[in-house]
C-alpha cells in the first residue's frame, strides 16, 4: 500500500477494484476484435462502402425489369451481371448475389475488360473513363437488350439507363426512359418512383 504520509498527492487506488476493471476492459476489447474479425470473414462491414450499396442496386434491379423473353434461352437460364471495364466491386458484387434467385434463375457475374470481348448480359454496368468511346458504346448496346448502368456524369443523358448518383450522402439514380424503351426493356413502377427521369441531351448540349 502506498505511504500517503509520504506521499500526499497520490490517491489510494483499491487493488481490488483495479484487477476488476482491467478484467472488463480486457473483456470488451476481445470482444470488439472478435467482432470485427467475424465480419471481415464473412465479407460485412459495419457500414456497407458505396460498392457494396451499388451491388446491391445491380440484384434489385432483376427483381423489378422486364427483359423480352428472347433474352433467355430457358426458363432456367441465370440473369447475366456484366462489368465492362475496371471492376469496382471486388467480390462484393459475387457475395451480394451468391445463393440469391429471382423468378427462379440464378445469376452469374462476368467481367469484360473492352468493348470488343464484351457478350450479352442483361444488366452490364460499364466503367470507362473515356467519355467519348463511352458514349458511342452506349450508342451501339441500346438495340441488344441489356439494361445499361453506369455512375459517371451524364450517364443518363447520353443514353446509359440507369445512372447512380449521390444525393445527400446517400446513393440515387436517374433513369431515361428512351434508353430503355429502345433496349425493349421494362422497368417496374417500384424503380421508376424513386429515380428521376432523365431525357437524351440535344445535339450540341
Amino acid at each position: 500500500m502506498v505511504n500517503r504520509n509520504i506521499f500526499p498527492n497520490i490517491p489510494y487506488v483499491d487493488r481490488k477494484k483495479f484487477t476488476m476493471y482491467k478484467k472488463i476492459y480486457n473483456i470488451i476489447i476481445l470482444i470488439i476484435l472478435l467482432s470485427i474479425k467475424v465480419q471481415a470473414q464473412m465479407g460485412f462491414t459495419l457500414y456497407p462502402s458505396e460498392y457494396q450499396v451499388k451491388a446491391k442496386y445491380l440484384y434489385n434491379l432483376a427483381r423489378f425489369v422486364e427483359w423480352p423473353e428472347q433474352t433467355f434461352a430457358d426458363s432456367n437460364s441465370s440473369y447475366i451481371i456484366g462489368i465492362l471495364g475496371e471492376d469496382p466491386f471486388g467480390i462484393d458484387l459475387e457475395k451480394t448475389v451468391e445463393g440469391k434467385k429471382v423468378n427462379g434463375r440464378n445469376f452469374i457475374v462476368q467481367r469484360f475488360n473492352k468493348y470488343e470481348d464484351l457478350q450479352f448480359c442483361h444488366i452490364l454496368y460499364i466503367n470507362l473513363t473515356d467519355k467519348d468511346k463511352l458514349n458511342k458504346i452506349i450508342k451501339k448496346i441500346n438495340d441488344e437488350n441489356m439494361l445499361t448502368v453506369g455512375d459517371t456524369k451524364n450517364f443518363a443523358q447520353n443514353g446509359g439507363i440507369i445512372n447512380f448518383i449521390t444525393k445527400e450522402k446517400n446513393i440515387r439514380f436517374q433513369i431515361n426512359l428512351s434508353a430503355a424503351k429502345q433496349s425493349g426493356i421494362q422497368i417496374g413502377s417500384q424503380i421508376l418512383r424513386q429515380a428521376d427521369i432523365i431525357e437524351n441531351k440535344s445535339p450540341g448540349a
